[in-house]
């Protein structure tokens, strides 16, 4: 009886070890290439940014917005729901489509930069709710991390507007980095030399190859900032 029990108990335990999500691991990425040159971007480079309201930002909040180039987003709002069953998807074959975000500071304990912004971005690739909806859709392979200062006109009456100054716009750090064709959280670590006035941080990502799946859209299924040295699944 007593054999039994155990037994018992362990067909328990084991389903519910079986109904739990598997962690993911954080893999590090391989650095294409860094650079800290400021320059005024292209106008390519801009398109989105000067799409945002101006002060559209989460302060204090860890979340993140995402925007697309595209003035219509394809589940754009899937990339930070933090649900990697849920996933973003290219609306073509094409890679021109740049992934925008704000960029904001956090304060608390175990905030790794003193300046309270992020050290690192992890990405999710492709479509990670299961191995076979994974191999599907193409994943990411070499991605481009941009950081922008974009500085704006903040209303001063209610007759003012707020405003991005788009003349003023400047690309201050980028990070080229290839990612492995494998589910997990892919990190890339964000060098950046110095603090740039807040608010006015705008993230850009931009796909540069793929790794191919059977359609040929691209899927990443969730993206989030890293703040503290440890970070939870």
């Amino acid at each position: 009886m007593k054999g039994r029990l155990l037994v018992l108990v362990s067909i328990i335990l084991l389903g519910l070890v079986g109904c739990g999500e598997a962690k993911l691991k954080i893999i590090e990425t391989k650095v294409i290439s860094e650079s800290w040159e400021e320059r005024k971007p292209e106008n390519n480079e801009l398109r989105g940014m000067i799409g945002y309201k101006c002060g559209d930002y989460d302060v204090g909040r860890e979340t993140v917005r995402v925007y697309s180039s595209y003035e219509i987003t394809n589940k754009i709002e899937e990339l930070a729901d933090t649900n990697r069953k849920t996933a973003w998807i290219s609306k073509s074959s094409n890679l021109d489509e740049s992934l925008i975000f704000p960029i904001y500071t956090l304060s608390g304990v175990k905030v790794k930069r003193e300046d309270g912004l992020p050290y690192a971005i992890d990405i999710l690739p492709g479509w990670a709710k299961d191995k076979k909806t994974f191999k599907i859709y193409n994943r990411p392979k070499r991605v481009r991390f941009e950081w922008y200062e974009v500085p704006v006109h903040h209303a001063v009456s209610q007759d003012d507007e707020s405003y991005i100054l788009e003349d003023k716009i400047q690309l201050v750090y980028s990070l080229v980095v290839e990612l492995i064709d494998e589910p997990g959280w892919h990190r890339l670590n964000i060098n950046i030399r110095e603090y740039y006035s807040f608010p006015g941080l705008t993230g850009r990502l931009v796909i540069e190859d793929v790794y191919p799946g059977i359609t040929n859209l691209t899927a990443i299924s969730e993206i989030r900032f890293i703040y503290r040295e440890t970070n939870e699944e």
